[in-house]
Formats: C-alpha cells, sequence, structure tokens
C-alpha cells in the first residue's frame, strides 16, 4: 500500500439481511490477511472440533471456515474435509493453511451449497451462525439435507448475555481496548465499538482497521462494520424444533461435558440430529 485511504460510515447501519451480509464480507475481506494474527492464539475450538470430527467421523463440512485455522487440523487428522466461505481472501488462506488437501466452496452462508458432497458432520463453528439474521430454521434444515444417516450437526454460538463486556453494551456503545498485530505492510490497529439493540438482540461492532509500516507511517484507515445476532438457548432449541430436527447435547464450554439446557456460560455447543 503506498496511498492513504480513509473510509467512513453511516451513524446507522438498516438491520437488513442483504445489506448485512454485504457489510460483514467487505470487514473479513478486508480482515483477512492479518486474521490469523489476531485470533490465532484461540486453541480451545480448533482442538475440540478436530476431536470430534475425529470421533465422531468424517467426512465433515465447516461452514465460515475463513483461513483455515480450525478446519487445517482436522485434514491433518487425516478426515476428509471441505470448507465453505463467503470471502475470497479467507479461502485463499484456507486453501495454503491446509496444503490443498481440502475442499473450499464459496458460497453466502446462510444457504447450503449444491455442490457440497454428503457428510457426516456439518460444523457451525465459533458463532458463524450468528450472521443468520432471518430463516434461521431453514439454513439448518438446508444443512441437515446434506448429512448422511446418522450424522449430526455441531452449532456453537456465543452467549452474548453471559459476557458482561457485552452485557454492558445493552444499555450504551462501549469501546473494548485497542489491538495491534502483524500485518503484511507492517502492524494494524484495531479499535471496536459495541452496541446491542434489545429489541432486535442485533450486535453491532463498528472496527476501525489503521494500518501503519515498520517505520509508522500511516498507510490505511477504514471503517468496518461487524453484525450479528445474539441468540439465547431457548431460542437456539426452538429453531431447532422447528428445524425438524433435535438437540441431543449441550454444552457450554469447549472442555467442559454435556451440562443440562438450562445452565449458563460462555458458549452454547449443541449437537442437533435428524
Amino acid at each position: 500500500m503506498t496511498a492513504v485511504r480513509l473510509g467512513r460510515l453511516a451513524e446507522s447501519v438498516e438491520i437488513d439481511p442483504q445489506h448485512v451480509a454485504k457489510a460483514n464480507h467487505q470487514l473479513f475481506e478486508a480482515s483477512a490477511a492479518f486474521y490469523d494474527a489476531q485470533f490465532g492464539a484461540c486453541r480451545a475450538d480448533s482442538s475440540f472440533y478436530t476431536a470430534a470430527a475425529a470421533e465422531f467421523g468424517g467426512p465433515v463440512v465447516e461452514v465460515g471456515c475463513g483461513t483455515g485455522r480450525i478446519l487445517a487440523p482436522i485434514v491433518a487428522a487425516g478426515i476428509p474435509a471441505t470448507g465453505v466461505d463467503h470471502s475470497g481472501a479467507m479461502l485463499t488462506a484456507a486453501w495454503k493453511r491446509c496444503n490443498g488437501q481440502v475442499g473450499l466452496v464459496y458460497a453466502d452462508l446462510r444457504h447450503a451449497p449444491d455442490i457440497l458432497p454428503p457428510v457426516r458432520q456439518v460444523l457451525f463453528t465459533s458463532g458463524v451462525f450468528q450472521y443468520v439474521l432471518d430463516d434461521q430454521a431453514g439454513v439448518l434444515s438446508d444443512y441437515a439435507a446434506r448429512l448422511t444417516v446418522g450424522g449430526r450437526l455441531l452449532l456453537d454460538v456465543k452467549a452474548f448475555w453471559d459476557d458482561p463486556v457485552y452485557r454492558a453494551a445493552l444499555d450504551m456503545p462501549i469501546s473494548l481496548p485497542q489491538r495491534t498485530h502483524r500485518h503484511p505492510d507492517g502492524s494494524v490497529t484495531v479499535t471496536t465499538t459495541i452496541s446491542i439493540d434489545r429489541t432486535t438482540h442485533v450486535v453491532t461492532e463498528r472496527i476501525r482497521h489503521t494500518v501503519t509500516s515498520p517505520d509508522l507511517a500511516l498507510l490505511d484507515e477504514a471503517e468496518h462494520i461487524h453484525v450479528m445476532r445474539s441468540y439465547n438457548l431457548p431460542e437456539l432449541l426452538l429453531i431447532a424444533e422447528l428445524a425438524g430436527l433435535r438437540v441431543v447435547d449441550v454444552r457450554t464450554r469447549y472442555q467442559d461435558h454435556a451440562v443440562p439446557a438450562d445452565a449458563a456460560g460462555t458458549r452454547y455447543i449443541l449437537d442437533i440430529r435428524p
């Protein structure tokens, strides 16, 4: 990069699924270059899903595979896998990370691609289902139709209401501490402001990326919007029921044992079967 670019967002964004999908897509295209530097230290989820893929069997499909942070260990374990993502930049990184030993599909995550092969497991990892703002039951049933006999869906969302940081954003927008990560051109500083709509349960993050060179010259600065839906456990159970599916297990942490359906926790990880 040689030119300075400053992007600005409007003060409000209409909560429309198509508009939101476009905004989220732009964010992930822009952040693919430093996504691993930002989230590469996360190990619990990748270990959990690698073990789940090995124990329950493949082939598997990961919905929202991103740069392959979770997909790559599954592939390395010798389990046939396919990744689906709507970011070309993320898929390019995933292809390299998996050494080309993986099937990748560029598609809108809200619809199971027709070219997906029959699979033993569909993994909605690390909150990707929270980008589904409408027809949630339809999305689950669409992917469930790709399962072989005896297969399952693993659905993993963040329990926003159990996180004190996000819960504070119910009353007013809050700012997270700035974080700086490696970037191909130097470093990127990420500044995030969070707000949650109590009525729609929509979580909106306004994210500013400031890219600087090794000598601290400003190379790029832009704002993006990141929109998700917060789901509580009763909602998730109802969505599965409306999809004609059954929830056989609920966990609240990657390393916990199964817990009662009414238990609180930092995540909800549902084992869903036809």
